[in-house]
């Protein structure tokens, strides 16, 4: 697709169950969504729906068809949501790591590539493991490379 001028984006609404933003989902998959996208060369994350929201989400997220949660991330008013906040702390990490892999070169650019492919999950979706620990985990490696490397950027 790219060689041909086309975008491939990651994409996630009443599926797939993991990693997503449903109300239920722990909160560091919101963020992971950032990384697995980077992982699979995505170039970036398309959410199907920011506020369409039941009559009272605050007080009932439910939705007849869809679960809780998959239809808004944020609230009425000027209201956020911790899944919000997530995925927008995702897609800051996937833009660093777009950017560290624009300017990384030798080493930082293996190391970089090594660690995204901690977030590749088994070429059958039906066989990742998408354990709350594990996500949280190489999240935080994640983090602490990514910090690595910009001081090393830095200091060049």
């Amino acid at each position: 697709r790219a060689v041909r001028g086309g975008t491939t984006t990651y994409y996630v609404c009443c599926t797939p169950q993991k990693p997503n933003t449903f109300v239920f989902s722990p909160p560091i998959e919101g963020r992971y969504i950032g990384w697995y996208a980077a992982a699979y060369g995505y170039d970036g994350f398309l959410r199907w729906a920011y506020d369409a929201w039941p009559a009272d989400p605050a007080r009932d997220a439910r939705h007849a068809l869809w679960p809780a949660g998959d239809e808004f991330l944020v609230y009425p008013g000027a209201n956020s949501s911790i899944r919000f906040e997530k995925l927008r702390e995702g897609i800051v990490d996937y833009e660093k790591i777009k950017i560290l892999k624009a300017r990384a070169s030798g080493r930082q650019l293996r190391d970089l590539d090594a660690l995204l492919r901690t977030f590749v999950g088994d070429p059958d979706y039906s066989k990742r493991n998408y354990d709350q620990t594990r996500i949280t985990e190489a999240v935080h490696k994640g983090l602490r490379m990514l910090e690595a490397l910009s001081d090393g950027l830095r200091s060049k």
